[in-house]
Formats: structure tokens, sequence, C-alpha cells
């Protein structure tokens, strides 16, 4: 049974709130890659954003997406930045995950 949802589009409103009972998981780094599937400003909006314990959202159908997601996870990587399930972030801040709550990142 799923644990977590993402709402399409981020879209949340009370009457979903009441309909489920599942942790909402959304995002704090957005770089809109549905928009103009530009692989150069996908990364450079991405790596420009992170932070420790952000959240990244992507979409895999785009091949644009991809290349950008193989770009960011190389760069990020140098950083010093590690990338990991969402169960394995917040627990590695000691944050209990909720029902019926909502997260958007796991910062300090």
């Amino acid at each position: 049974k799923p644990e977590y949802l993402r709402p399409p589009y981020g879209s949340w409103n009370e009457e979903l709130e009441c309909a489920t009972d599942m942790t909402v998981v959304l995002w704090s780094v957005d770089p809109e890659d549905w928009k103009d599937m530009n692989t150069e400003r996908e990364v450079k909006l991405i790596v420009s954003e992170a932070q420790d314990g952000a959240i990244i959202l992507m979409h895999d159908i785009f091949p644009e997406s991809v290349d950008a997601a193989l770009q960011v996870v190389d760069q990020l990587h140098s950083q010093g930045y590690l990338f990991c399930t969402v169960d394995e972030l917040f627990a590695a801040r000691g944050i209990a995950l909720e029902s019926g709550e909502m997260y958007w990142n796991a910062y300090p």
C-alpha cells in the first residue's frame, strides 16, 4: 500500500485533505522541466537552488529532464551532496513522517 502522495501539479485543498490519510510529499526545488524541456536551464536552476534537505521535482518522461538529472547528480555530488529516498532523508534528520501531514523538505 502506498504511504506517500504527490498530488498532480502539487495541487492541494481541504477536500483532498479530508479524502486521504496518506503522507503528502511535495518539493522545495521545481525546475518546471515540463515548460520548455531545456536541459541547460534546468541544471542551472536546480544546482543554484539545491540545499541540504531539499526535495527536487523532475519528470522522467522527458529526455531533456533525464539528461539534466544526470548532470545535476554529478554536479551536486561533486559538491558533497548525497541523494536518497524520502524515507532515508527524513530518517537521517530524525523526522518521523506523519500520516495526513504535508512535507516540502527536510531542512536542518
